[in-house]
């Protein structure tokens, strides 16, 4: 039987954090009684973009703490991190509105499939990067570094103020 390298492991790991604690997310800001700190880090309504926070959230969280594991070392880490962050995101929100674009209603199950298969892309695509040089140009870094942050601004400005875009819309 093949043994998991500990880098398999710790996105394993990462992979069912961000399954388990972006699926309780989604229900904390209204466990809080629409607490306005919780509404930081969790969906606030059923829009797209404050479902992304699902994903965003509990891969940022887990990724401190790969940070210190092992991330210091990989020139790498914090470029691929974003991006997997990012491809996660992007799957989400295109497969979101190409499949209820193309039967023409949400269905609850069917979203939550995407947010696993996110998690899933997400997860996979830091681990076969984090084996290479790539992303490792010394700009990379820095500029990854201000993306995650504009990233982590956005999620709490658009919160409380969302641009008039679908994306920020609730349908319920």
């Amino acid at each position: 039987m093949k043994k998991f390298s500990s880098l398999q492991k710790t996105h394993l790991a990462g992979f069912v954090f961000t399954c388990i604690a972006g699926s309780l997310l989604h229900f904390v800001y209204d466990w809080t009684n629409q607490n306005k700190i919780a509404a930081l880090f969790s969906a606030t309504n059923e829009s797209t973009w404050e479902h992304l926070k699902l994903l965003w959230v509990p891969i940022v969280l887990f990724t401190i703490l790969e940070y210190f594991l092992y991330g210091r070392k990989n020139k790498n880490f914090l470029c691929v991190k974003y991006l997997s962050a990012v491809i996660g995101m992007s799957f989400i929100t295109i497969a979101f509105y190409t499949i209820s674009g193309v039967i023409g209603k949400n269905i609850d199950i069917v979203n939550i499939l995407l947010f696993f298969i996110g998690a899933a892309l997400a997860w996979k695509f830091s681990y076969k990067y984090m084996q290479t040089e790539r992303f490792s140009s010394p700009v990379c870094a820095p500029v990854c570094r201000v993306l995650t942050a504009l990233t982590a601004v956005f999620f709490v400005v658009w919160t409380y103020n969302p641009p008039q875009l679908g994306i920020f819309i609730s349908p319920v």
